[in-house]
């Protein structure tokens, strides 16, 4: 009988052996996924940086292209409009964040409970988060909020008033709208997944000793939830801050340069100016910054999950 067993045994081993065989990845394979990520992620980068220490031109092509060094990032660390581009992309990414994440929690929280047309309502929340920021952008510019014939605009004409041009005086009010719009459907959906996770045990628990929902939340939920908040902020945070779309579409980075960001700003240095040198040089100090907070985020994420 233990002969009978441990035969048995060793044909599960060798069996097990060959599966986890079967499902490992050849090394080759990761050398050639790890060189193709190379290629299309630094080689631009690489050339980017040429770039940025040549006075290049485009609107005199007979002078050519010149090597001057670092002098392109000398100049752009003189220029008041990049700083104040700095300034307008924190505040920007700072608001968009903190607000679609509050009304991303409320949406989660809502959700979280069970009624007639919850997958319905789910899926039309969430749909804003699918639409392309051109349309996005286009549909609130010219349908919502244009003083002629947008939707805001009838209602004022309705009610016997004059309509408003909100973009034209509450510019980052719009752009942040616009924004939180498309954004709070992904913090939405991640917050609901984490809701969903809760233990049933730990709430039945919570009930069962007479904790009020607020108690419950601020508790419980709460604190549950921290974790996907980080990953909310962090992952926010990457794709915010060189928010563009928004920008280009409603403001143009204007009335002045109220709305100009570090990515309408580079944009404005390659196609406006069309100064590829002091363009390369904009995005690359653009990418950097993008890192430095992203490493910090993620560095504050990984400090919370340790002591977790």
């Amino acid at each position: 009988m233990e002969m009978a067993i441990e035969e048995t045994m060793a044909t599960e081993k060798s069996m097990k052996k060959k599966r986890d065989r079967r499902f490992v990845t050849p090394k080759y394979v990761v050398f050639i996924s790890i060189a193709f990520l190379a290629v299309i992620t630094q080689v631009p980068f690489v050339i980017t940086l040429y770039f940025s220490t040549l006075d290049w031109n485009l609107l005199y092509p007979q002078l050519g292209k010149q090597f001057v060094g670092l002098s392109n990032y000398a100049h752009l660390f003189t220029d008041v409009l990049f700083y104040q581009a700095v300034w307008t992309t924190l505040k920007l990414s700072v608001i968009i964040l903190s607000v679609s994440l509050v009304i991303g929690l409320l949406l989660a929280t809502m959700l979280h409970r069970q009624f007639v047309g919850k997958t319905i309502v789910r899926n039309l929340l969430f749909a804003p988060f699918l639409v392309m920021t051109t349309v996005t952008a286009l549909v609130w510019k010219n349908m919502m909020m244009d003083p002629s014939y947008g939707f805001i605009a009838a209602l004022f004409k309705l009610l016997g008033m004059t309509p408003p041009d909100i973009i034209g005086n509450h510019p980052v009010a719009t752009v942040v709208t616009v924004a939180v719009w498309s954004w709070t459907p992904f913090m939405m959906l991640i917050l609901h997944a984490a809701l969903e996770s809760i233990p049933e045990e730990v709430m039945e628990a919570s009930r069962m000793d007479g904790a009020g929902r607020v108690t419950t939340f601020f508790h419980i939920v709460l604190p549950f939830l921290q974790q996907y908040v980080f990953i909310c902020v962090l992952l926010g945070s990457i794709m915010i801050i060189p928010l563009f779309g928004e920008i280009a579409l409603i403001t143009a980075g204007g009335p002045g340069k109220v709305t100009t960001n570090l990515s309408y700003f580079v944009f404005e240095e390659a196609f406006h100016g069309y100064n590829l040198g002091s363009a390369s040089a904009s995005g690359v100090v653009a990418s950097f910054i993008t890192m430095f907070f992203g490493s910090i985020l993620i560095r504050m994420f990984q400090g919370r999950k340790g002591t977790a």
